[in-house]
């Protein structure tokens, strides 16, 4: 019984939540700038180095690591992405391709990802999904729609969720932005969420979202003494304890 309930609650987390921002912002990868953001949006592109680790719900037992990689020429990305969840009885580790193409004003990309999955004295197996991306910005504002398993890849018999997220940006300052993001899955009622950001110091910035369907709230900070960052964020869970995040990012 323990293993399936791991599965169920950690399936929205792996795929969403790859660093400390993306913790804080529930997805939404357009409030503050991390390599990261490849991962959901493969459109999206940010140049750095990024590793990250938690400990889902705040169990001892699901440690949850990631790394990210993300370097260009000319207009175009290239982006490598990895994450391990580590308990003793369920192992689960995705590894991420992306490549985009960037203009003045719009942005496309593409990824190939592989998700590998070990129960103990179960199964392993392993299934590849493709992801598709598009990024359109004009001076304060920006949005961002992506499409995730567009392969409709099958896993153990059952296609996994194809998931759409569109996120819309709006700089309000030059030291703050707001963005309205929307989630939806198959068989599932829309995700509804909003989030700001706040740059309160040349070192320092304020992350805040909120998600309707399931009901979450994300919270975290930013230390920016470039070249390094360092995030840490909050999220909550209707039911389970919060989640912890800790990322450094390398520019």
């Amino acid at each position: 019984m323990f293993i399936p309930l791991i599965v169920k609650l950690t399936a929205v987390d792996l795929a969403i939540n790859t660093s400390a921002v993306q913790n804080a912002t529930a997805g939404m990868i357009l409030l503050a700038n991390s390599p990261s953001g490849t991962g959901l949006n493969p459109a999206y592109f940010h140049p750095g180095v990024e590793s990250g680790i938690s400990y889902l719900f705040g169990i001892r037992e699901l440690p949850y690591y990631t790394f990210h990689l993300a370097a260009s020429r000319n207009k175009w990305g290239f982006y490598l992405g990895a994450t391990h969840l580590a308990h003793p009885q369920y192992k689960e580790s995705s590894f991420n391709l992306s490549l985009n193409y960037r203009s003045s004003f719009f942005a496309t990309g593409s990824s190939l990802r592989m998700v590998h999955n070990r129960i103990s004295e179960y199964y392993v197996s392993s299934a590849y999904l493709a992801d598709v991306g598009f990024l359109f910005s004009k001076e304060d504002f920006s949005s961002a729609f992506a499409v995730r398993n567009i392969s409709q890849t099958r896993f153990q018999g059952d296609i996994l969720p194809v998931v759409l997220l569109w996120e819309m940006n709006y700089q309000l300052t030059p030291h703050s932005s707001l963005s309205l993001g929307v989630e939806k899955e198959k068989d599932y009622d829309f995700t509804y969420k909003i989030g700001a950001y706040y740059r309160l110091h040349p070192y320092l910035a304020l992350l805040c979202s909120y998600q309707y369907e399931p009901d979450r709230i994300g919270a975290g900070v930013i230390l920016l003494p470039s070249p390094i960052r360092a995030s840490y964020s909050i999220q909550t869970h209707r039911y389970l304890d919060i989640t912890h995040f800790l990322s450094l990012t390398y520019e």
